[in-house]
């Protein structure tokens, strides 16, 4: 089992990792639905992917900048 620091890093990175993933599929899911909805294929699936990408640069460079922070 794992104890104090070692949970808590744990659940860090796994926080971290569902950010990442979460961020990026679900604007191109929506994306998706939407074009299946209003017959408009590719064009929301590819704004959906565009911001999925926009948001994970930007979960990047919060990372980093918290990392930049610790040392």
């Amino acid at each position: 089992m794992l104890k104090g620091t070692e949970s808590r890093d744990y659940l860090q990175y796994l926080s971290l990792g569902a950010e990442i993933a979460a961020g990026l599929s679900i604007p191109i899911l929506i994306g998706y639905y939407l074009d299946t909805r209003l017959d408009t294929s590719p064009w929301f699936l590819l704004l959906g992917a565009l911001l999925g990408i926009g948001v994970l640069i930007l979960t990047s460079i919060r990372l980093a900048r918290k990392l930049g922070q610790d040392d």
